[in-house]
């Protein structure tokens, strides 16, 4: 007559009126061995007093179509509530003490610093100091109305020139129409050149 179950921290004992049933371990090879390892107790070698109780075997292992309940044939005990000794430790890293960190270095670099060289690439194009656009303006204006002075002698001297050419001109026709009676003499004593310097000076 069983007395006590055999798996590790189970607390179940026989009783006339308990539901729970226990049952002895296989005879056959090959199903005790696998109870013996479901059990996991080191050095463990069941005997022929040796029972589970019903507590670490699945509703399927049962069979309950007679009015008996009994343990199938291919049953084997799974539900099993192992302590942590049985367990392989898992070993944990150690804390990481902060204090053992170095900071990184970071690179000593002030807001206005960032401001300015964010500046300076943002507007290369600019002249370095408003005092210094100013002059560079008033020099382009200056350059400016010296060419327009240029412009207006140049455009003073040309109608100089078209009034006088246009005169010349109109001494030649006279000449050629014989409106003008001159005697050969008085022609070759004519300083042509010299009324032609006088008209384009």
């Amino acid at each position: 007559m069983p007395t006590s179950c055999a798996a590790f921290d189970c607390t179940s004992a026989w009783k006339k009126d308990s539901n729970i049933s226990f049952h002895r371990f296989p005879l056959q090879a090959e199903r005790r061995k696998q109870w013996i390892q479901q059990v996991n107790r080191q050095n463990f070698t069941p005997s022929l007093h040796t029972f589970l109780c019903s507590k670490h075997f699945e509703a399927s292992c049962f069979d309950r179509t007679g009015q008996t309940v009994r343990l199938r044939h291919d049953a084997v005990p799974t539900l099993f509530n192992f302590s942590a000794h049985l367990h392989p430790k898992i070993s944990l890293p150690q804390k990481l003490d902060v204090t053992d960190v170095e900071p990184l270095p970071i690179a000593d670099l002030s807001t206005n610093t960032l401001h300015k060289q964010s500046t300076c690439k943002d507007h290369n194009y600019c002249l370095p100091s408003p005092s210094a656009a100013k002059r560079r303006i008033c020099e382009l204006e200056r350059k400016l109305e010296i060419a327009h002075k240029k412009i207006k002698i140049y455009r003073q001297r040309e109608r100089r020139v078209n009034r006088r050419w246009t005169a010349m001109n109109d001494l030649v026709e006279s000449l050629k129409n014989g409106n003008i009676l001159l005697s050969t003499t008085s022609l070759e004593t004519l300083d042509l050149e010299n009324i032609i310097g006088k008209i384009l000076s």
